[in-house]
């Protein structure tokens, strides 16, 4: 997210000004399953009201101010009053609190991450009536939330024996152990530090990361606290942001969710509000192609009051919607709940967060989730792009461009921040599928791939040379001989690439059951440019090794590394990011 210093300084104020002296060490708080704080018997009631629409400091909850009419309360003419509905929109980013009032009824509704939602399922799931019903997909974050380090960590396999700091109950959990994973480590691997809340206070991840008798070396934030503890007077640590959901753009999905006695009770009613939710993404699409209009303004201001506290903030409102998360529609949530092939659906997404949640010991046992069950041909009525296809994340002659800079500038290797490897026998470009080891390989790569679908994937291929040495150092072959050893190895090394390519996607396809995007996938063939073995004096290095080591060793350069980049899709802009 781009924020401006109007933010980052109240981010700073509202934390108690993010420490950097050596005074008390910030105050961490035990990480146990919602059962051991919350008593359901204890607050356990009947839904008094369902006028109260609970909201959290998140960029599409700026959709919901604008379906309600700009303003707290549903206003005549709103998209909400339009579909029958009247609610009061009500800030609460505290899962305990949001939890508690749920449980006793004083609104039927919970709003989170769907890993906050699963600690909640397994909390009050003894009484069927309490538990929670899956109604809406608001968005995916992406570019909202930070994974800020110190200089000890680079890469997410860096990760490894570092403290971190994160929020209790907050929307980073699963986001830092899908984080861990994909760098080849688990959640033993590292030492978490819990904190009591994620902004407001001084007990904080980022007062605890700027803390130095914390010894933290990594947090994870929403962004304008890594911006605040990353840039200006507030800088600590010397520290930067390695990754975030700008890569992982798939990893937190945030929901609305409805009790299990009230949904059944009023099916019309959540089948309304989902409704007016898409169609209040589509007037939110409209209204932001024209950031001058009067709605648009009094739309940024109301947000502004009610998420953040103060018109002032306005433009960092404008921020936060515009670029902290891909903010989902009707096609996004039919995908997500229906299509059984997408890579990141619901009953994906689920069964991965309960994964994480009970290796992390934050819950006792899987438990089935409940979706909601809806018509969904019956909410084509009153939008105009329900019939949308989804479109390529990239732009093929973009990327191919910027690859081939990247690749001339040998910096291709920097933006990684993960990769896998594939091997191939001499001259081949092809490679016999083994299922022990290709599978395992292509199973992580697909699962990835679907999780950072914004993420451009670069295959790189290589080539042995070691036919080239012995050509050029051991036969003393003229110069247009070796000429061509180089351009057929270069070719070779295309190939493999394009080889490896196809059989990711027809892995996906044929044996996951998964569509993945195509135009994800970039492939690069260096042939005997970069070995393993290294380059000296503009030619491939010659090993110290003679006989069977001296072959293993250049057998090793006859592969394609599969990498995950911090390349982005394209970021749609408006008129007015053009006014500089």
């Amino acid at each position: 997210m781009k924020m401006n210093k109007s933010f980052i300084a109240t981010t700073a104020i509202l934390a108690g000004v993010i420490s950097l002296s050596a005074n008390a060490t910030v105050k961490t708080v035990d990480m146990k399953p919602l059962s051991e704080h919350i008593s359901v018997s204890q607050y356990k009631g009947n839904v008094q009201s369902s006028k109260e629409l609970p909201q959290i400091t998140w960029a599409e909850d700026i959709r919901t101010v604008l379906a309600n009419g700009s303003s707290q309360s549903t206003k005549n003419g709103s998209v909400f009053d339009q579909y029958n509905l009247d609610y009061k929109l009500v800030l609460k980013d505290s899962v305990i609190n949001q939890a508690k009032d749920y449980i006793s009824g004083k609104t039927p509704f919970f709003r989170g991450t769907l890993d906050q939602v699963v600690q909640l399922n397994e909390l009050v799931y003894n009484d069927p009536k309490l538990r929670p019903v899956v109604f809406n997909l608001l968005s995916w974050s992406k570019g909202g939330d930070v994974l800020v380090a110190d200089t000890s960590v680079k890469q997410l396999s860096d990760l490894k024996g570092k403290k971190i700091a994160l929020t209790a109950y907050g929307p980073h959990t699963f986001f830092m152990w899908r984080a861990l994973k994909s760098g080849g480590l688990t959640f033993n691997d590292v030492d978490v530090v819990w904190m009591k809340d994620l902004l407001g206070s001084a007990e904080t991840p980022a007062n605890a990361f700027c803390d130095s008798q914390m010894g933290v070396n990594a947090t994870f934030v929403i962004s304008p606290e890594g911006s605040a503890i990353t840039e200006g007077d507030n800088a600590c640590k010397n520290s930067s942001v390695v990754y975030g959901t700008a890569q992982a753009s798939k990893v937190i999905p945030d929901v609305y969710v409805v009790r299990s006695d009230y949904y059944e009770t009023h099916k019309d009613e959540i089948q309304r509000l989902a409704h007016a939710m898409f169609v209040a993404k589509e007037k939110a699409d409209e209204v932001t192609k024209n950031t001058k209009s009067s709605e648009y303004k009094t739309w940024m201001k109301a947000s502004a009051t009610q998420l953040l506290g103060s018109e002032d903030l306005t433009e960092d409102v404008k921020a936060m919607f515009k670029y902290d998360a891909n903010h989902a529609g009707f096609a996004e949530n039919v995908e997500f709940f229906t299509d059984e092939r997408a890579g990141r659906n619901f009953e994906r997404v689920t069964t991965e967060i309960n994964d994480a949640l009970i290796d992390m010991k934050l819950i006792k046992q899987r438990l089935p989730l409940t979706k909601a069950t809806f018509d969904w041909n019956a909410f084509k009525t009153g939008l105009d792009h329900a019939d949308d296809v989804k479109v390529s994340a990239f732009n093929s002659e973009v990327t191919k461009k910027i690859v081939s800079e990247m690749q001339a500038n040998d910096t291709l290797d920097d933006e990684q921040f993960m990769s896998e490897e594939v091997k191939f026998s001499a001259g081949k470009s092809t490679f016999v599928f083994n299922p022990a080891y290709h599978g395992k390989v292509f199973d992580k790569l697909i699962d990835e791939a679907t999780t950072y679908d914004s993420t451009l994937i670069i295959i790189q291929a290589h080539s042995d040379p070691s036919y080239y040495l012995i050509n050029k150092f051991k036969k003393k072959a003229p110069e247009s001989t070796l000429k061509r050893i180089r351009q057929k190895a270069w070719n070779l090394s295309e190939e493999r690439a394009k080889e490896v390519r196809r059989a990711i996607i027809d892995y996906a396809r044929n044996v996951r059951q998964i569509d993945i995007d195509e135009s994800q996938f970039e492939t690069v063939g260096y042939g005997i440019e970069k070995p393993k073995t290294g380059i000296c004096g503009g030619e491939p290095c010659k090993v110290n090794k003679k006989g069977k080591a001296a072959k293993k060793a250049y057998a090793d350069n006859r592969r394609a590394v599969i990498g995950f980049t911090r390349i982005e899709a394209e970021v749609e802009l408006s008129d007015d990011d053009f006014d500089f």
